[in-house]
């Protein structure tokens, strides 16, 4: 799952751990890796919202890796032991083991991991290199696919890296331990990090935004298929038919190595829409939404089931043809007045199920377990049909459950943030004074 502008993308599973062979200094490989064991791939199950063309095999980028240099410049400074630190991000894998972004005050550059619940950080912070004085702290941007592995990449808030600097992907197979650069990416290009995810351990997309103007976000996709080692472009603004270029992207989720999806934020749209893949991301075709009928049919709601009232988040694959994602719309253009709904296709997106739904971002522990999660969490156990209210915070959160009674929030009210913990499906939260582990 990323830090970024998405809400975080990514797979919790229980993975292999990367062997490196070779000498490392300040926490980076600079040689050669040891190949990773690969998975077999999940089935792939053909059909797809726009058409039932077979999916094709991925062939490995056309870039051989070869160690860069070493970073030029001194890395960012490690964490001190006992230190307080401020958590931005957290994506626990059970009750004691987790990720998280984080580091001083308000500037969210480090990596941590936990062990303990959160109540103490080790920083495994990859050896960038710090911003210049005269530039603003660099964020990171993190896919966080099981305990072992994990991806980072750095960005100029807002501004991306510029076109002087190579974008260089970090990886881990070991925890933090060690950390890998990526061959750098396209340094021709402005790059703010949009979403990473991962598939499995060799397989991710990163997807960055370049500019915006004029209703878009002009978009490229990069596709590793080596475990983050190297990256091929393959779709820019030039060549996407401005598909996955309109603003403003809130989501992306793939189910496999070459079915996708990407779901919008409400903006200068005509209709909801999300964009599919079944290339794995070469190409992206438009699904249309039908619109729900407390909305098509009411005078009250006037017809505005287009995209400049309505977002699609919280995509969320079952299989590859097997998709749910949430529906926002604001009535009357009032933001306290919200409409929302389940969405839930099993044949591709041909088809969907419409159920009204609390609101906000939904969160799934399995099929039948998840949460709505505005400032008002409602509880489903029956894949949506049915809500039952837990609790009202006086928060927004980005939550990390592991079990229908506990979870993690990073809890944010104006300027203050803090992370909290339930131990009772979210009826009720205690704050954690996270430090760096002696």
């Amino acid at each position: 799952m990323t830090r970024s502008l998405f809400p975080r993308l990514c797979l919790i599973l229980i993975g292999l751990t990367l062997t490196a062979c070779g000498p490392t200094a300040n926490g980076v490989d600079l040689t050669t890796p040891s190949p990773l064991a690969k998975p077999s791939p999940p089935p792939t199950q053909a059909g797809s919202p726009a058409s039932e063309a077979a999916t094709q095999i991925l062939e490995p980028p056309t870039l051989t890796y070869q160690p860069p240099a070493p970073p030029v410049g001194p890395p960012i400074e490690r964490l001190s032991p006992g230190q307080s630190v401020t958590v931005s991000f957290i994506e626990m894998l059970d009750s004691t083991e987790g990720w998280a972004l984080g580091g001083r005050d308000s500037i969210y550059d480090h990596v941590l991991r936990t062990q303990d619940g959160g109540r103490t950080w080790k920083d495994v912070t990859p050896p960038e290199p710090a911003a210049p004085a005269d530039r603003e702290p660099k964020e990171a941007d993190a896919a966080f696919l099981d305990g072992n592995h994990a991806w980072v990449v750095y960005s100029y808030p807002g501004g991306g890296y510029g076109p002087d600097e190579g974008k260089i992907v970090w990886r881990t197979g070991d925890r933090g331990e060690s950390w890998q650069p990526s061959v750098p990416i396209d340094p021709d290009v402005d790059f703010m990090p949009l979403a990473m995810p991962f598939v499995d351990d060799q397989t991710g997309w990163i997807f960055a935004a370049s500019g915006y103007g004029m209703s878009h976000e002009y978009t490229n996709v990069y596709r590793t298929t080596d475990g983050g080692l190297t990256w091929e472009r393959i779709l820019d603004p030039g060549s996407s038919e401005g598909i996955i270029d309109v603003c403003c992207k809130s989501g992306a989720a793939f189910a496999d190595a070459q079915i996708g999806l990407v779901t919008y934020d409400q903006g200068p749209n005509t209709h909801v829409v999300v964009d599919w893949t079944t290339d794995g991301g070469l190409k992206w075709e438009p699904g249309f939404l039908p619109a729900p009928e407390a909305l098509y049919d009411s005078d009250e709601y006037n017809d505005k089931f287009n995209g400049g009232v309505c977002r699609t988040i919280s995509p969320d694959f079952l299989s590859a043809r097997t998709v749910r994602l949430a529906v926002d719309c604001v009535i009357r253009y009032d933001p306290r007045d919200v409409a929302s709904f389940l969405y839930a296709t099993s044949n591709g997106g041909q088809t969907w199920q419409i159920i009204p739904i609390p609101g906000g971002p939904v969160q799934w522990i399995s099929p039948e377990v998840g949460w709505s999660l505005g400032r008002d969490i409602y509880l489903t156990l029956d894949s949506g049909l049915s809500w039952t209210k837990v609790k009202s915070v006086t928060w927004d959160g980005q939550f990390s459950f592991v079990s229908q009674v506990l979870g993690w929030a990073v809890a944010r009210s104006e300027e203050a943030i803090a992370l909290v913990q339930t131990s009772d499906g979210g009826r009720s939260w205690t704050e954690i004074q996270p430090r760096i582990a002696p």
